[in-house]
């Protein structure tokens, strides 16, 4: 074994330095064209002719996820604390706020043709996708079979608030094998605190049964818990209660809204850095006494990918962020969901740009501005502070407090 490792290391230095010259000389090629117009319409076919998620993936990881919103903004639901509700002021006002099939055909080719392994993952958001109809979704797997590639494999995840599924949306994910991601808060009183309709009436009635009905055609569903400061007093009763309606997978979001104007710089609604980590101690604790194995609950299994020297899933842990991208309803890409402002619009899926170099600079810098600015990391540094171990300290309940000096930069 002794005598194999050299010769391991050298090839993986020949095969990174015959990687690096590779990508300059195509780059040197490319900005050579610089008064060449780029089309949006193939990754590296021919050096003047790169898709727009073709470029991204220069300058991201190999591996990336984008998150489609073909209703951009426009939700069933008009709960208190949705940050993206307002995104409907970017664009003009009586602008359908929905994905037409040739711009939704070109996404769908580009990002079959700019994802790198065998298996091409959507990742349908919004807003409410389920607004856009049964029929469209249906039209979305045919042009995904008619694009793919023999030897590919696509798999499709949403996210929903579920009050809209009925049997024929569930049959249809069973169907196509739709992985589906549910917002839930817990009990109703806690859910129906800030997760109301536009009437301010209650959802959670409608929520529950959305869900359900997925468990009952066997549709994988992940549950998305918003903890905020109402619901973070009550850890037990709401794992409990996912626990009692035989929740799997549970991912829990502290909430976090900047507020530069008040006192201490975040919402009555945000849940308080002390709060949340006693949260996430009460319910590890439980978690680990009965349900290792049975549940999964996203933020632990974080903490366990530090223990066996992976990589964070989740970008807030990571010391880089950036590779989950948006594309809105009209082709507008952004740097991130919490950056879908003019500031961080990188371009559109299906303009043509002139000055290939110049494409490329502008978009580069300001990816690394966005993710490399210290705008995410300001919430890491504040409300997020009590959560920091999962980093690396174990057990959970050592925890490290950071100094709140950044929540007014934050824009997540």
């Amino acid at each position: 074994m002794q005598l194999n490792a050299p010769i391991g290391i050298f090839d993986c230095k020949l095969f990174l330095l015959i990687f690096i010259i590779v990508i300059l000389y195509c780059s040197l090629r490319i900005l050579k064209k610089s008064s060449a117009e780029i089309y949006f319409t193939g990754i590296f076919p021919i050096p003047s002719q790169i898709s727009f998620l073709g470029i991204v993936l220069l300058f991201l990881h190999s591996q990336f996820q984008v998150f489609l919103k073909p209703t951009g903004s426009l939700c069933n639901l008009g709960c208190h604390y949705c940050y993206y509700l307002k995104k409907e002021h970017l664009y003009p006002r009586g602008e359908p706020f929905r994905m037409p099939e040739d711009l939704l055909e070109t996404y769908i080719i580009q990002q079959i043709e700019a994802s790198p392994g065998q298996v091409i993952s959507f990742s349908w958001h919004g807003g409410e996708p389920i607004l856009l109809g049964l029929d469209y979704f249906k039209r979305i797997v045919q042009l995904q079979q008619r694009h793919k590639p023999r030897d590919r494999i696509i798999r499709n995840g949403i996210q929903t608030n579920g009050t809209l599924l009925n049997e024929a949306w569930c049959r249809f994910f069973a169907e196509e094998k739709f992985m589906v991601g549910l917002s839930l808060d817990g009990p109703a009183e806690m859910h129906n605190r800030y997760r109301l309709t536009k009437a301010q009436k209650p959802t959670h009635k409608q929520a529950l049964r959305g869900y359900k009905l997925l468990r009952h055609f066997g549709v994988p569903c992940d549950i998305l818990c918003v903890v905020n400061a109402e619901n973070v007093r009550h850890p037990l009763q709401v794992y409990r209660f996912f626990k009692e309606i035989k929740a799997q997978y549970i991912g829990f979001l502290p909430l976090v809204e900047p507020r530069p104007e008040l006192e201490g710089c975040v919402s009555h609604r945000s849940v308080p850095a002390v709060a949340w980590g006693d949260f996430l101690s009460t319910v590890y604790d439980e978690w680990l006494s009965q349900d290792v194995g049975r549940v999964k609950v996203q933020i632990f299994e974080e903490a366990a990918r530090t223990a066996f020297g992976q990589e964070h899933s989740l970008c807030i842990f990571r010391p880089v962020c950036g590779d989950i991208p948006v594309v809105e309803h009209n082709g507008d890409f952004y740097t991130c969901d919490h950056f879908v402002n003019p500031e961080h619009r990188l371009g559109n899926i299906q303009r043509v740009i002139s000055a290939a170099g110049t494409c490329f600079y502008n978009m580069h810098t300001r990816l690394d501005e966005a993710v490399n600015g210290g705008r995410c990391s300001g919430l890491v540094d504040t409300v997020f502070s009590y959560s920091i171990f999962l980093v690396g300290n174990f057990p959970f309940r050592q925890v490290h407090f950071m100094p709140v000096n950044s929540i007014q930069q934050n824009q997540v």
